[in-house]
């Protein structure tokens, strides 16, 4: 088709055109067959699942499987000879994008009876395939509605968390950090949102306090009903939501240090056109995709955080070599002390990945709540810290 389509190129010769013809009906019986096979083992899963390995064994399989190859190709392999047997006298202009039975066919001078009557009989087979589908979904159907609404639900109504396993002796003496880390992480977040409304150039500041809000907000009330309260349900539809908002708030907070990494980048390598380069709607445009881009991709991939790290890493060796270019001691250190804070953030948001990584590594015999606590502590800790960093370490 492309090459009618892009370079003219219309024309084909007899045997190619048997050949794409043979292709085209071999290919999309076998499709046929797949469908109807997929029908079946669906019919069986649902009506009868406890016998599903019993009656669809490895060698059930292996057989539908060849089927599935051979009845299309059998089926196909006479149109060959029906199309050899018949006489072409007229002009062989297909009026197609590409070679099929009956238009082949109808090229003939001949009688291209036995043709159409070999074609309904390959269409009736694709027919009964379709028959044979409809009664699979209508016993299917007929099984899923026997069924009680809570057995028939495709997803659980909720879950049951645990906590930290292993600890349960301990969870309401747990609570007491948490709901402290909570306080200070809440009230640290909206007393440098409330100081930033007078210092309208720290956007970044105000978007990082606006995440640590709502990852520690999404994540520490449930906690603290667990190890306070012994409240371990929660619905399906909450998990997912829970779920959304701290792979969104962690990818976002990742992607903030990313700006920031780029702002003391231009503060340190560009101090003269800083003002130039991060103009107030170039920092809303920012901001705007900070948060645009992990809505749409709420559930990203590790592999998000480790770019952001590795970009982060690159602005801070040149932000270190334009450092150290420096001739003045003291522009260095004033330099370097910019920076701080953003180091120390970074280090806090970062470093409790690596130790959650190893601990599934090392071994299985490691205790549940080591698995458990330091995947806790990545979640919390940034939030609580980061108001503290920024407080103490930023005038």
């Amino acid at each position: 088709m492309l090459g009618i389509f892009w370079f003219d190129a219309h024309e084909i010769n007899f045997g190619a055109c048997v050949a794409q013809m043979f292709l085209i009906h071999a290919f999309t019986g076998m499709e046929a067959e797949v469908l109807l096979a997929m029908a079946f083992d669906c019919y069986v899963a649902i009506c009868a699942p406890l016998n599903y390995k019993t009656i669809l064994t490895s060698q059930v399989l292996m057989g539908i499987s060849i089927r599935i190859v051979l009845d299309p190709v059998l089926v196909t392999l006479p149109i060959i000879y029906l199309i050899y047997r018949l006489p072409f006298c007229q002009a062989y202009i297909i009026s197609h994008s590409y070679c099929e039975h009956m238009v082949i066919a109808k090229l003939s001078c001949g009688n291209i009876r036995i043709n159409a009557i070999y074609g309904l009989f390959v269409v009736s087979l694709f027919l009964l395939n379709l028959v044979l589908i409809a009664i699979s979904y209508v016993y299917i159907l007929r099984a899923v509605f026997r069924l009680s609404s809570q057995d028939a639900r495709l997803y659980p109504s909720s879950f049951l968390l645990l906590g930290i396993s292993g600890l349960e002796n301990i969870h309401i003496w747990i609570g007491f950090p948490f709901c402290a880390v909570y306080l200070i992480a809440f009230l640290g977040s909206f007393t440098i949102l409330f100081v930033i409304q007078t210092e309208p150039m720290f956007y970044f500041l105000a978007m990082l306090a606006t995440i640590d809000l709502g990852l520690s907000t999404a994540t520490i009330p449930k906690m603290l009903g667990i190890f306070r309260f012994s409240h371990r349900e929660i619905i399906f539809g909450t998990c997912l939501t829970q779920m959304f908002f701290i792979h969104t708030f962690t990818d976002m907070e990742s992607i903030v240090l990313l700006p920031m990494a780029c702002d003391h980048y231009v503060a340190n390598c560009n101090p003269l056109h800083y003002r130039i380069i991060l103009t107030n709607k170039i920092l809303a445009l920012i901001g705007f995709g900070v948060y645009q881009i992990n809505i749409i991709y709420g559930l990203g991939t590790t592999a998000i955080l480790g770019f952001d790290f590795m970009a982060i890493g690159l602005s801070y060796v040149q932000i270190l070599h334009a450092v150290f270019r420096l001739l003045s001691h003291e522009a260095r250190l004033k330099s370097l002390s910019t920076c701080g804070s953003h180091v120390c953030v970074i280090l806090a948001f970062y470093t409790p990945s690596p130790f959650s990584f190893m601990t599934h590594c090392i071994s299985r015999n490691v205790p549940c709540h080591i698995h458990i606590l330091p995947v806790n502590i990545y979640l919390v800790i940034p939030p609580v810290l980061n108001p503290v960093i920024y407080g103490v370490m930023t005038k």
